[in-house]
Order: C-alpha cells, then structure tokens, then sequence
C-alpha cells in the first residue's frame, strides 16, 4: 500500500516536482563540497605566501635601511665633530635584521644564500669600520690635550684617517645595498613563481568547477525531460488549445477536468477567447479603423491595454503627420506662388486669397508697411472675404487698434472673444461675427515688414499660427526684396530723367544703371552662396591671422618684383619695427647687398618657374652688422589664372642650432688635438647600446676603429657593457678596465665613462691604453 501511495504520489505534479528538485539539491551541495574543497588548497599556498616570503622582503628592507641609517648617522657625527651614542643599538639591530634574514636561509636558492654570507661579512665589516671611526673621533675631538702640535695636526689627520674611513664606509655600504638587492630579487621572483603556483591552482579549481557544475547541468537536464515528458502527458489538452492558439487557429472550447489540470484547462478556454477579440480589434487597426471599440479584460491586461495604448499612439500619430503634411505642403504651395508672382501687390492679393481658403477662415487681410518721407504708416493691401475680392483704401497709423499693436509689438495676436463691433462676416443671407481673430506680424531679420489677419468661424490651433508664421517670414523677404526692386526702378526712373540734363555723363549712367539692374536681378540667386563664401572667409581670415600672430617663425609676403606686401608679428619683432613699417620695401633695405643680390635671384627664378624652394639654408648679414642663420622655405602663390602673383615666405631662425653645432665641432677638435699624441680612443654608446663616433689617436698603432663602427658594445667591449648595466652613471667611480685584441696581442685598455648631457641614455667613452 505505502509503494502503491509512493507511485501514486510520483504521478502527480506535486511528486514529481519533489523529485526534480531533489536532485537539484544533491547537484547543489556536490558542487558546494569540491568548491569548498579548492578553496581550501589555495587558501593554503597563499598563507605559506603571506607567512614566509613576504616577511622576509620586509626584513631585508629594514636590514637595507638600518645600514644606511648607521652610515648616515656616522657621517654626520664627523661634521658635528662627536662620538656616535647609539652605534651599539643600530648595531644590534642591524644585528637582529641580520638573525632573522639568516633564519630565512633555506627559502633562498643556492646563489642567493652565498650573496648572503656576503652581506653578513660586508656588515661585519660596516661595523668594524665604524667603531674605527667612532673612537677616532673619541680620541681626537673628545679628549682635551694640552699638546699644541697635537691641534695643530688635527685637521691634516682628518684629511689623511678620518675621511678615508667615512669613504671606505660608504663602499661597503654600496656593496650591501647591492647584494640586499640581489635578495630581495631572489626572494622576488620565488614570490612570482608561487602566485603564478595560486593562480594555476585557481585555474584547476575553476575547470574543475566548470566540470562539476556541467555534470550537475546535465543532470538536471536529464531529470527536467523526464520530468517535462510525464508533465506534458498531463498538460496534453491545454497544450493542444495553446498550440491552435499559436498557429493562429480559433480554439474551440475544451470540456474541464476534476485533476490538477482543470484550472489550466478553465484558463486556457479564456485566454482563447481573449485572444480572439484582441486578434480582432488588431484587424481592425492594421485596416486603419483607429476608432473600433476594445475593452481590455482588466487593468492588468497587458496585451490588450498595450493594444489600446497603440491605438492612441496610432491616433496621435496620424494627427501628427496630418499637422506636419498640412504645414509642409501649405509652405510648398505659397512657395510656388510667390515664385511665379512679381508684382507684389498682386501677389498680396493671390496669398491672401489662397490663405483665406488654405485655412478655412472666413475673411483676411494683409496691411505692408509704407513709408513717405518721415511718415510710416500700414497700408492694406489686399483682402479677402466669402470669395469676393474688396478692393478698399484703408491707412492705419502705427500702434492704432490691434493691427498697428501687432506691428509694434512684433508678436502674434489671437483672440477668441471677437467683439461684436469689430469685424462682421456678412453674406446674402445675413451676417455674423467670427469665433477667432489672428493677427500675425510678417518678419525678417528682426525687421516687421507688415500684419497678416485672417478672421474665421473656428479657432486657430498652434500648428496652423506656426504656419502662418513661418509664411509671414517669406513673405516679408519677398515684400522687402520688392520694395527694394521698386526703389531700384525708381531710381533708375529719376536717373533715366536727369540723363538728359547730364548728356556728358550719360554713358557711364547708361553703364553704372545696368550693372545695377543685372546685380539685382542675381541678387536672390546668389545670396545665399554669398553668405557661405562670406562665412568661409571669415573663418580662412580667422586662422589666417591667428598664423601671422603667434606662429614663431617669420613670414613674408612679397610681389613679383621682391617688394614685401606683409609681415606677420615675429618677423616684426625680429627687425623691432611695426609689421606696416616694411610694407612696400625690399631685402635691400634691411640686409647686405650680397646677400639682397642672392636672395633677388632666387625668388626672380621662383617667379619664373613657379617651382617651390624648400628649407634652403642662408647666411645673412643685416646692416646692423648682426648675421644669423636661417632655414628659409619660399613657395609661390597663384591667381585665378594661374599666373604666378608673388610668393610666401617662412623663415626659421637656425643661428643658435648652427653656433651648438659649431661649438661641437671646436670642442672635438680641440680634444681630439689633445688626445693626438695619446695610445687612446674615444667613441659614443647610443640608446640602442650601438658604438658610434670612434676616433682614434695616432699612437694607437694596429686599432681599426671602423671594426667597431655600428656594432653592439656588448660584442666589442663586454665590460663597457657591464658598467652599464651594473653602476650608477651618475657615480665619479665609473671606471673600468677591459681587454681589445690589436695584432694579435691583448692589450688592456682604461675605460672613462660619462653621461651625454642632450640625450638620454647617451654615453661618451675614452679607452686609454695601459
């Protein structure tokens, strides 16, 4: 009975669901057990790490400091021309450093640990050497001696015991920092190896997670099919309705059951018919129909309130592109109006016209501004009401009523409560008063050129006054480039008039007046191509001055005949005048005549080529008597036509690059003048450790220096090469001896290095032959 139940109870969801996460958790807990157990092994390698070696690179640091704390300390009891109080306590601390390094010997390899008996004699001998020194001073500036020749020999014994000493201290001191050095190196890279040693570990840990974690997948996987293939046998009706239900089918009603399954069953028979009416709803939308009523489930219908809100988006949208097609294509007809009128009193009427009707108001008006004399007043020139035209004299004086208001203010007008004395829409059936009143200001360039108003029987919304607006702004360029048309007649009327009284004049008139007439005609066409050349230049100009203000180089302009058109700031500076104190002058007038002569003949044989001189190299001499060096580069310039017009020079001044490099060349020769009757040679070491420059004396019979030419120093001179690589350049010590073959016979040569003071990691040797 409790095996039939077991069953029983396995074949049910609930059972099965046990079961499944049953083995879930064995996954769980087996991948916990071989983390844990990872994590364990590299905890370890990492506190062997923390423990051991990472203490000692702190004691040989602190073993380091204590012995230079002692040599300083030292040193500065000689000037102070006292005893050392606590050298017995630096020395047992440096005694108690040396301890515990020592008791660190077997974490050392076998070189290390000989580098470290060698630290320990070097200590020793610290110590020794300070005693020495310690009761020197104890004895000699301590101790009160009646002797005269005693005091009197002081400071020589200083000279010959005491500073020697101090000298032989801090060689000592030097060998212990560098074999500390050396252990510290030691015990550095055992560190290295030992976290490259976690991190392998690390590395095995996370594979043999990634194992455990797959094996545990797999078995989850293996346990959630056969779960899944006993659970769809239970979900075998609900799976059938959802399956039509996703192939689009219409679902029919499934019969409910009394097992676990009947709840899903119920849901599913709903979510079918839910599905149906949303399914409709959205035919009804992708046919355009945006008004088709739905009514979502609930509140937390997410399909169909998310319907509903594409529905309004849908609704908003239209209006939207209806608003944005409406103002586009408005914008686009006025266009082509205004394109095909000229006369712009007719063209008035045409626009208001088509606007009246564009808009679907009722009445509409347009009043330009007319000026006479110091008299500005709005003159209406066209209406437009119930499709007849009403041509009326009608003035208004600026700021009289809401028209003048509007053109002072420069702002849109628009009101919704019309008074019933202000405007009446009439026809042959009677009368009434509109609903809204626009009145919208035409402009350009802050300049009102007049007022549009348009009266309607319905409110004006935003989107038609932005229109209304952005029309005004064409029609007031228009309206303003008419006018300027008919003051450009009118003038050329009075002119024709006044030809002839003016008969000697009248062909240049006749010439000036069609000129003028032909630049307006191009006027419209060409502005704005004049306005984007106009930006280019300024910006060209920009950069070009900004050239000719900070640029550190001098920089001449000069015609076909060598006269200087303009000079930029420095060159100005250079000659100390004003940059327009040497327009229209020459070189002659600055430099000497042989060097106007030659500069003359190039820049005339620049002229004629037309072929640019790049970086040529000039020796002048000014009148004042001064010469300079100078890279001078000379490139001409063209017009349209491609003839040469002048040319542009820049000039770099070289006079401190050419004195260095005049000096240099003094100097080697003066040295290797002095080195001419000594067996010695001299080279240089780049920064790629490449021998250059070799140079040898006289003496120095059997040495071929271009064998060492461009060759490594380490192939040709191995202890040069070592100096390098194990000494303080800076040091004054940086001497060495090294062995060169010379017919057959090793000769020893003394090797003085010294820091190349331009370039960086640059020497200077002499070898001198012993």
């Amino acid at each position: 009975m409790a095996q039939n139940s077991f069953r029983n109870n396995l074949k049910g969801i609930t059972g099965k669901l046990i079961l499944f996460f049953s083995i879930v958790v064995l996954g769980v807990i087996l991948f916990t057990v071989s983390l844990v157990s990872f994590s364990s092994g590299i905890s370890n390698r990492a506190g062997d790490l923390e423990n051991s070696r990472l203490p000692l690179s702190a004691a040989i640091n602190q073993l380091n400091a204590d012995a230079g704390l002692m040599v300083s300390s030292l040193e500065g009891a000689a000037m102070r021309k006292d005893t050392l109080g606590n050298l017995t306590s630096l020395n047992m601390r440096i005694e108690s450093g040396t301890a515990a390094v020592e008791s660190k010997r077997s974490l050392f390899s076998q070189p290390a640990q000989a580098t470290l008996d060698s630290v320990k004699n070097s200590l020793a001998s610290m110590h020794l050497v300070a005693m020495g020194v310690n009761k020197w001073l104890a004895d000699n500036y301590l101790k009160d001696s009646p002797d005269s020749a005693f005091q009197a020999s002081l400071s020589q014994r200083e000279s010959s015991e005491l500073t020697p000493s101090i000298g032989g201290i801090q060689k000592v001191l030097k060998r212990v920092n560098a074999h500390t050095r050396v252990l510290l190196n030691d015990n550095e890279a055992v560190i290295s190896e030992r976290i490259l040693q976690i991190e392998n570990a690390s590395s095995t840990a996370m594979w043999m997670t990634i194992i455990v974690c797959v094996m545990i997948f797999i078995g989850i996987i293996v346990a959630g099919v056969l779960f899944v293939n006993s659970f769809r046998k239970s979900l075998a009706i609900p799976i059938n309705i959802l399956d039509k239900l996703v192939r689009g089918e219409a679902s029919e009603f499934s019969a409910s059951t009394n097992d676990e399954m009947g709840v899903i069953i119920e849901a599913t028979n709903k979510l079918s018919n839910n599905l149906q009416l949303a399914s409709t709803f959205a035919q009804h939308i992708g046919e355009g129909d945006v008004n088709f009523s739905f009514q979502p489930v609930s509140d937390h219908d997410l399909l169909g309130n998310s319907l509903v809100q594409m529905r309004d988006k849908l609704k908003n949208i239209n209006e939207a592109d209806r608003k944005r097609n409406w103002v586009t294509e408005g914008l686009a007809k006025f266009a082509d109006i205004i394109r095909r009128n000229e006369d712009y009193i007719a063209l008035s009427q045409t626009i208001v016209s088509e606007l009246v009707k564009y808009t679907q108001s009722t009445l509409g008006g347009m009043y330009s501004l007319h000026t006479e004399g110091d008299t500005r007043v709005l003159q209406l020139t066209a209406c437009y009401a119930f499709e007849r035209k009403k041509f009326i004299e009608k003035t208004i004086e600026l700021g009289e009523g809401l028209v003048g208001q509007c053109f002072l203010e420069s702002r849109t007008i628009l009101l919704t409560e019309v008074p019933n004395d202000y405007v009446t829409i009439t026809s042959g059936l009677g009368g009434a008063n509109p609903t809204s009143l626009l009145l919208v200001p035409f402009k350009i360039n802050d300049q009102t050129e007049g007022v549009i108003e348009l009266a309607s029987f319905h409110v004006f919304q935003d989107y038609e006054i932005e229109f209304i607006e952005r029309l005004g702004e064409i029609v007031a360029s228009t309206i303003s480039n008419a006018k300027t048309n008919d003051q450009t007649r009118k003038l050329l009327s009075e002119s024709q008039q006044q030809s002839e009284e003016m008969r000697a004049q009248e062909e240049e008139m006749r010439q000036n007046m069609e000129e003028m007439q032909a630049t307006q005609e191009q006027l419209q066409r060409q502005g704005e191509e004049t306005r984007k050349i106009q930006e280019r230049l300024e910006v060209e100009k920009s950069m070009f001055q900004v050239l000719m203000e900070y640029l550190p180089d001098r920089i001449t302009f000069k015609d076909r005949n060598s006269v200087v058109l303009r000079i930029n700031k420095a060159k100005a500076e250079r000659f100390k005048i004003r940059p327009e104190e040497m327009i229209g002058k020459s070189d002659y007038d600055y430099f000497s005549k042989d060097h106007a002569d030659k500069a003359f003949a190039e820049e005339q044989e620049l002229i004629n080529s037309g072929i640019p001189l790049i970086n040529i190299e000039e020796h002048a001499t000014q009148k004042s008597g001064d010469v300079n060096w100078s890279s001078t580069s000379r490139i001409p310039f063209r017009n349209d036509r491609n003839e040469v017009t002048g040319m542009f020079i820049i000039t770099k001044d070289i006079t401190q690059l050419k004195i260095a490099q005049s000096s240099i060349q003094d100097r080697e020769r003066i040295i290797e003048q002095l080195l001419e009757n000594i067996p010695v040679f001299k080279y240089q070491v780049d920064r790629d450790g490449m021998l250059r420059n070799i140079w040898a004396a006289k003496p120095l019979h059997g040495f071929d220096p271009s064998s060492f030419e461009s060759r490594n120093v380490k192939d040709c001179l191995p202890e040069v090469y070592d100096m390098l690589g194990q000494k303080d350049l800076g040091d004054t010590d940086l001497i060495g001896k090294g062995v060169i073959e010379i017919n057959g016979e090793m000769e020893i040569f003394k090797h003085y290095l010294f820091k190349d003071s331009t370039f960086d990691n640059v020497y200077l040797g002499f070898a001198i032959k012993q």
